[in-house]
């Protein structure tokens, strides 16, 4: 790796590369817009272009081979992104994702998985708040976002 990093992604792009987003430098609090990627047959690292905002405790998925979605996570102020980021590797170009309802509230760290290729399930995480628990599920192709499961989550200070 280029830049030694914690809290950052590392996901499959292709069958060749693997990409590490964001994350915070090692040894500071300081966040990370910069992205590389790793060939796995020759063993080697390069970086590609940034990402449009710094983000770390974020979830990322490859949606087909060489897209990348970034979700979420929180920012450079500390504060919660609502947002999400698209990677293109034939371009090596990201742009935001304009769903056609708002997007999931804030949350770190959270996980999200590919449903056939098709659409993307993002679930739970935490606002700050609250353990989130709710479901959203966001069609790759046209980026309508759905709210499957509205569970207003269990506060951080509860018992488990």
């Amino acid at each position: 790796m280029i830049t030694e990093r914690y809290f950052h992604c590392f996901t499959q792009l292709n069958e060749e590369f693997l990409i590490a987003t964001g994350g915070c430098l090692k040894g500071s609090a300081y966040q990370l817009r910069s992205c590389e990627v790793y060939n796995i047959r020759n063993n080697s690292w390069h970086s590609v272009t940034p990402m449009q905002k710094a983000r770390y405790y974020h979830a990322a998925v490859q949606v087909q081979e060489g897209i990348l979605f970034v979700f979420a996570g929180r920012d450079e102020a500390d504060k919660y992104h609502d947002t999400i980021e698209r990677f293109c590797n034939n371009s090596s170009s990201w742009s935001t994702i304009n769903t056609d309802i708002k997007l999931p509230p804030r949350r770190f760290p959270h996980a999200v998985a590919i449903d056939g290729g098709a659409q993307v399930v993002i679930f739970g995480g935490s606002d700050n708040q609250k353990t989130l628990s709710d479901v959203y599920v966001l069609q790759t192709d046209s980026y309508r976002l759905e709210l499957r499961n509205n569970n207003t989550g269990v506060g951080l200070n509860a018992a488990y």
